[in-house]
């Protein structure tokens, strides 16, 4: 029988009225289309259709009656099955085949009802596939997807039928979790065929870690369309990559490698991409800073609160290239690992030079505060105790706590044990440096001391009985290990010692295990190959974008973290997400990154200024700010400095007026003035210098409890500091660079007139 669709009107099967839109998608049909015949469907994919009626997105989570044209351009054909509705069981398939009269589509007469495959290279044959699947989560909910296809397996219009009926009343259900999963909760969403195929050839040249990292580049959450389109997490390529071994190499050519840094940092300002090369150096070496704002962000909101007990690490690495890697490393205090509970290991800003000089580590450290200044506040660092880094932190982060790892001076103990011949009682010299446990007791050794005086007690303690020792050990030898330990003694006491491992928030021993972690993503990463400066940059930029990623899973609760319970409320249902624009994902991400960590800065019981020098917000060197609040809390301590003069303490006209004392000057207080609006004078050489600001003043507000309203006056009335006037004080600016005259100007014109 010859069917003939040549008048084929395209909408001969849709309501009469408009379906509407599904989302973004425009439905064809709105209603059940179970009953639809072969011929019916034939009908519909072999006429023309307007282009405004075809999908050019596949509609996700459609839980109603309802029929859509796909294009098959736009959407492969392989993946319209993953719509986000959970898993479905194949229920069967049809194929039936038609044979072209005239050589027009259009005019078909049916051969079979199922494929010739004899058939398959004759020109003259189309095949009409239906495919049919059942939901896992909901037994009455069907999708049906047909298209046509010709000899060559192309398919005809680019259109496929999308179908999806309820048996029954139309009604929500939630996709089911995976049968495997031990844990319940969480729906199980399966992954398309495209970005398996793309996991599958990532992970064929590239190792897991480096396959993760690009698939983060082009499977990114935040501009999937559905869960469909991402990797579900890490483990999914591990699973891809198993059993399958294979090596990338790489030539590695001579090249500017400072003019190929400088063109993609240019590329990424062109594209409008954000900044992540953010500082590039070429004398007195070659240096670059990579980095996202958010990556810097993070130190200044993880690190610099003592309450939050959070360190920086800073460490450097080898072997990834012909340079030097030193990456910075945090604790994530918005996310908790699903497995351990701890806070996730983040990779922050990275330096890479050519010399581990202090000129190389002071770039970095003044970059960080350059792009966020709120680092200067960083608590406690980690470092190994590189002579240049120890001078950079002590130049940049005068303020921080510097601890060393206790594992590798443990290593030096051992070494220097060694190199002595005292090896064979390493344990006896190693205990009394480290401490021990003994069942369920704690022996304490030297880095057990709470304090100097403690540490100093200790060490003079052990001297007797180590000195015996090694004499037992070496009798023909001086006594020596004794002394190399109190030569480190200083070094111990600054940055290893329990009292300063509890103000830097940590109870254990302190050790760089982070920075040493987070080297070896690094290097896993780069497959154990050299690289050059650009392919480092884009390796960096690709761990960047993945530890975002996984910031995203978090939110939408999957992936190897979670939010924390008290920032739950940044949470986003999946469902939804893939709903929100790319300008509402954006938004909503940009107000996780910015979240602030609760916490309160923890102050100690000498502090008595209610506001830090740091959060003031005052335009003024940090140094001259630190040493205002250093004397002013001197002032406060000691009783007697500040009284409020007796003759203003009985009115409410006019100004307070406050003594404070002064040491140069014991016999002649500077007397303070604090008017009623928070403003204040002082006859001080500072106040007017500094624009209106000195320890005497700042004194006296916090004394007054108005500190706030003063530095508000100060904020308001503030210029930047002058320190031509300062610097200047006693010097006759009027006759600097003047020559000295013996006779008055006047006289010398006189006699030459």
């Amino acid at each position: 029988m010859l069917l003939s669709f040549r008048n084929v009107s395209p909408c001969t099967l849709q309501n009469e009225n408009d379906a509407g839109m599904y989302g973004s998608c425009p439905v064809y049909v709105r209603g059940k289309t179970e009953k639809y015949s072969f011929e019916d469907v034939l009908k519909i994919l072999i006429a023309e259709h307007d282009p405004g009626t075809l999908c050019k997105t596949l509609p996700m989570r459609c839980q109603k009656d309802m029929a859509f044209l796909v294009d098959t351009s736009k959407v492969k054909l392989q993946d319209i099955p993953y719509d986000d509705n959970g898993s479905y069981l194949g229920s069967g398939s049809h194929t039936w085949t038609y044979k072209v009269v005239g050589g027009d589509p259009r005019n078909v007469i049916l051969q079979s009802r199922k494929r010739e495959k004899a058939e398959k290279g004759n020109v003259e044959h189309i095949y009409l596939r239906r495919n049919y699947r059942a939901s896992k989560a909901a037994c009455d909910f069907r999708q049906y997807i047909s298209y046509l296809e010709d000899a060559q397996g192309n398919v005809i219009n680019n259109i496929a039928l999308l179908q999806y009926n309820f048996k029954g009343q139309a009604h929500p259900f939630e996709a089911k979790p995976h049968g495997n999963r031990k844990n319940s909760s969480g729906a199980f969403l399966p992954t398309n065929k495209s970005t398996k195929e793309q996991i599958k050839e990532e992970a064929a040249k590239s190792k897991p870690k480096k396959a993760i990292l690009r698939l983060s580049e082009t499977k990114c959450l935040m501009n999937a369309g559905s869960a469909a389109e991402t990797p579900r997490n890490n483990k999914q390529i591990y699973n891809f990559k198993h059993n399958e071994r294979s090596k990338s190499s790489k030539q590695q050519g001579k090249k500017d490698e400072i003019y190929a840094v400088m063109l993609q940092a240019a590329e990424e300002e062109e594209e409008r991409e954000e900044p992540f090369v953010h500082s590039i150096a070429a004398w007195p070496e070659p240096m670059c800073i990579l980095g996202f704002q958010s990556q810097f962000h993070d130190i200044a909101r993880f690190c610099s609160d003592p309450s939050l007990h959070s360190v920086l690490t800073i460490d450097t690495t080898f072997n990834l290239g012909s340079f030097y890697v030193t990456p910075t490393s945090y604790r994530n205090l918005l996310l908790e690992s699903t497995r351990t509970g701890k806070n996730p290991l983040f990779i922050g800003p990275i330096l890479v030079h050519m010399t581990r000089s202090y000129a190389a580590y002071a770039h970095l450290l003044a970059k960080l505060k350059e792009v966020e200044p709120d680092t200067d506040d960083v608590n406690a660092t980690m470092n190994d105790g590189e002579p240049g880094l120890m001078k950079a932190l002590d130049t940049f982060l005068r303020n921080s706590i510097k601890l060393r790892c206790v594992g590798h001076f443990r290593q030096n103990v051992k070494d220097e044990l060694k190199k002595l011949g005292l090896g064979a009682e390493e344990k006896y010299f190693l205990d009394k440096v480290f401490g021990y446990v003994c069942g369920d007791i704690r022996v304490e050794g030297l880095l057990d001391a709470k304090d100097d005086d403690e540490f100093n007690s200790l060490l003079l303690a052990y001297k007797k009985e180590m000195n015996e020792k090694e004499s037992q050990m070496r009798p023909n030898a001086e006594p020596s290990f004794h002394n190399w330990i109190q030569k480190h003694a200083n070094v111990m006491k600054k940055s290893m010692i329990l009292g300063v491992r509890s103000a830097a928030g940590l109870k254990d021993s302190c050790t760089s295990n982070d920075a040493e972690s987070n080297n070896h993503v690094l290097k896993s990463a780069a497959d154990g190959e050299e690289m050059s400066t650009v392919e480092f940059i884009s390796l960096s930029k690709s761990i960047a974008l993945n530890q975002r990623q996984e910031v995203i899973r978090a939110v939408l609760n999957k992936g190897e973290y979670r939010l924390k319970g008290e920032y739950s409320s940044l949470q986003v249902d999946e469902s939804k997400w893939y709903q929100m624009s790319k300008e509402q994902r954006t938004k909503h991400l940009r107000k996780v990154l910015e979240t602030p960590v609760k916490g309160t800065k923890a102050r100690n019981a000498d502090d008595v200024l209610s506001i830090s020098y740091t959060s003031a917000n005052l335009m003024k060197p940090p140094t001259m700010m630190h040493a205002i609040w250093t004397k002013a809390e001197e002032y406060l301590n000691t009783c007697g400095s500040i009284s409020l003069l007796p003759s203003d303490s009985q009115t409410t006209l006019g100004p307070k007026r406050f003594a404070v004392h002064s040491k140069s000057n014991p016999d002649c207080p500077n007397v303070v003035k604090l008017f009623a609006n928070g403003s204040m004078e002082c006859p001080c050489p500072m106040f007017k210098s500094s624009s209106n600001i000195c320890s005497h003043s700042v004194a006296v507000a916090e004394k007054d409890n108005v500190l706030a309203i003063y530095l508000d006056w100060v904020r308001a009335s503030q210029s930047e500091c002058n320190l031509y006037n300062l610097s200047t004080k006693n010097v006759n600016v009027r006759a600097a660079g003047k020559k000295e005259e013996t006779k008055p100007r006047v006289e010398r014109r006189a006699r030459l007139l």
